[in-house]
């Protein structure tokens, strides 16, 4: 069974969690007082001003700021940090391991990060990746979400959730959020029809993922939800590019 776009849509809803912090400055104000580690703030390369206002509220602060040219998705950008003068050490270790490291970005990585490289508490580290992993596949690509027949949820599952079966690729709905806001909802299944299953599996960033749009349907700029039928290009394309296991939502739970 497939889906139409409004039916695709139906299956999010807007995330409501709030933020850490409400505001940039009370996460600075955060980092001075010892509550978090570091703030890092980023901007595009090309702009050496872009980013002036966040050093001067961080120095304000009696912050110290420091600006590093990095690459991120193959986009040059600058990474600003905000830090106490005596938690320089935290940069550090945050950069040696992003050079240093030889595998793609896990929740291990991401504890990491969130726990000594920020200052995050366990508590507040369990509960971000734990929001994450309700909001995308992987941290490596951009998420797309599926939905196929039972007898394609079956040969998926004979492949090891590794990859999509060919053969009747007309019969799936490929769909994804045009939005950080949206998430899928816990009772997505029930919406979706009996013989429709939602998977979804995260897809090569970059590049790719600029192909794999190009690929989609778009009516207008204001659209949340980018959708197409399925078809051997678009399967293809997903099959080539994973950066995850194929998931299916089961009684609220991708598994």
């Amino acid at each position: 069974m497939t889906l139409s776009r409004k039916q695709a849509a139906g299956l999010f809803e807007f995330d409501e969690q709030p933020p850490l912090y409400a505001t940039l400055h009370d996460e600075l104000i955060a980092v001075s007082q010892r509550r978090k580690g570091v703030s890092i703030f980023e901007v595009a390369a090309d702009d050496e001003t872009e980013g002036q206002q966040f050093e001067a509220q961080a120095r304000y602060l009696s912050l110290v700021t420091e600006r590093r040219r990095m690459t991120v998705w193959s986009m040059p950008i600058w990474k600003i940090f905000a830090f106490r003068p005596d938690e320089e050490w935290r940069i550090e270790a945050y950069l040696n391991f992003l050079t240093a490291r030889s595998f793609q970005w896990s929740d291990a990585a991401e504890f990491f990060k969130s726990s000594l490289a920020f200052g995050y508490t366990e508590e507040q580290a369990v509960g971000w990746i734990r929001a994450n992993d309700r909001r995308q596949a992987s941290w490596n690509g951009l998420t797309v979400f599926l939905t196929m027949p039972e007898k394609l949820k079956a040969a998926t599952l004979d492949l090891y959730a590794r990859i999509l079966p060919s053969g009747e690729e007309e019969s799936m709905s490929v769909f994804y959020p045009n939005t950080w806001k949206l998430v899928m909802r816990r009772d997505a299944e029930a919406l979706s029809g009996p013989d429709a299953h939602i998977a979804r599996v995260s897809v090569m960033s970059g590049s790719v993922a600029s192909r794999f749009r190009s690929e989609m349907t778009r009516t207008s700029d204001h659209d949340d939800i980018l959708f197409k039928r399925g078809s051997r290009t678009l399967i293809s394309l997903i099959n080539q590019n994973t950066t995850s296991a194929i998931k299916f939502l089961s009684k609220g739970e991708w598994k």
